[in-house]
């Protein structure tokens, strides 16, 4: 006997909820299972309402899409992280990071140079969790951008990455114009050489 079709819009509005409560996130994951289980139908429902602006929470699809585990994802999460306004662009790119495809590895890499900060910073933060120090040939090139949040974000991804030398810190806290940065690297020069001792 065959399954009866599952109504896929239910589910993604139990996924949506915003309730935190234990109950509401046992149903949350039980309805992302699902919606991973029935995938034929559901992920081209989860892409539409991402692409269209109509998902109630972004944030929970978001989250969800890179659970598909498919490459043609990682197109709709870079559109969303270059063109997502102001609150998605962070999102698409821990999903990007999230992701376990080298293209979305590219994407966060490729997003270091785009003109706006704020696309910067969460291109660094996405390589940051994504925790790949491939990676770190980029955020080296990019650690001398003119914005100091965005500086920030890729020197920190850096230093999470493991991408620059003891000597490297010195100079970029001698120099750089910004008190954030350059407590960034003195907290980091204290802790490479206590691990040193």
């Amino acid at each position: 006997m065959t399954q009866p079709p599952v109504d896929i819009d239910p589910l993604l509005l139990v996924l949506q909820s915003r309730y935190g409560d234990p109950f509401h996130v046992r149903e949350r994951e039980a309805a992302a299972q699902t919606l991973l289980e029935c995938s034929t139908d559901s992920y081209p429902r989860v892409i539409q309402l991402l692409s269209s602006g109509q998902a109630q929470n972004p944030a929970a699809l978001l989250e969800l899409l890179p659970r598909f585990a498919r490459e043609d994802s990682v197109a709709v999460l870079e559109a969303l992280m270059l063109n997502g306004g102001e609150r998605l662009p962070r999102l698409a790119a821990i999903a990007l990071a999230r992701h376990a495809g080298s293209a979305a590895r590219d994407a966060l890499i490729k997003a270091l140079d785009a003109s706006s900060p704020d696309i910067v910073v969460a291109a660094a933060d996405g390589l940051l969790e994504r925790g790949d120090n491939e990676a770190c040939a980029a955020l080296i090139s990019r650690s001398s951008i003119d914005d100091a949040q965005a500086r920030y974000h890729i020197l920190q991804a850096a230093l999470h990455l493991d991408c620059i030398g003891i000597d490297a810190l010195r100079r970029i806290m001698q120099s750089d114009p910004d008190q954030d940065v350059r407590d960034l690297m003195h907290d980091a020069i204290a802790a490479k050489e206590s691990r040193n001792d």
